[in-house]
């Protein structure tokens, strides 16, 4: 009840709207959109509607994006997020598209992020992450179309990828809830809020040829 709020600390305004999940189907029928949950080509936000596009793969080069069919290119010759990447014991460099564009509703896209965990040879787990692109402070993009490569790909560890896109700041509904009623707030509530989209993993297992390419390169 109000009084275990109250005492817990626990404020409505210190919460912000709800996300939403999106996926990527072959079509608006419950056996595509099942099927696409299943093969994890989904990604979520914290509200706004942003397109988001993230795909892997070893043959995934810059100029592919110039061209119109860019996406059937990059299912012909990578993976979409949500898969795991099959393992190329030659591969030396793993390359990866993205696609950012607005809620046109919501504010521009200003930062793209790739958030890279891996397992070094010694089993430590770690992350990192990567800033693809950055915008002009307050101003943003109404789409972005990326290329990047990991530039500490080694392909003896396992690793994983995902996309981090992130808005423009706005206002948070109690910064505008508290100009329509005159309302003070305390000095602790943020007044902004930098809303943003999260993909699904890409995941990278490097199996048996992995564990040799350790071998070797240990020696």
């Amino acid at each position: 009840g109000p009084d275990r709020i109250k005492q817990s600390g626990w404020h409505g305004w210190s919460l912000s709207a709800s996300g939403l999940a999106a996926v990527w189907a072959e079509g608006n029928t419950r056996e595509a959109l099942f099927a696409a949950m299943k093969r994890r080509e989904v990604y979520a936000t914290t509200g706004p509607r942003i397109r988001l596009r993230f795909f892997a793969g070893y043959g995934l080069r810059a100029g592919l994006l110039e061209k119109a069919d860019w996406t059937q290119t990059a299912y012909r010759q990578g993976v979409p997020m949500g898969s795991v990447l099959s393992v190329n014991c030659n591969a030396r460099d793993l390359g990866f598209f993205i696609e950012a564009a607005r809620d046109e509703e919501s504010a521009p896209i200003e930062v793209v992020e790739v958030i890279k965990g891996w397992r070094s040879a010694d089993g430590e787990t770690k992350e990192l992450i990567f800033k693809v692109a950055r915008t002009d402070p307050g101003h943003g993009a109404d789409r972005l179309l990326l290329h990047w490569k990991d530039p500490e790909f080694l392909q003896y560890l396992p690793a994983f990828y995902y996309v981090r896109v992130l808005e423009a700041e706005t206002p948070r509904w109690s910064t505008l809830d508290a100009e329509r009623y005159g309302i003070k707030l305390p000095e602790s509530v943020p007044r902004t809020i930098r809303e943003r989209a999260y993909s699904s993993p890409i995941w990278y297992y490097p199996g048996s040829c992995g564990r040799e390419a350790a071998q070797n390169t240990r020696q």
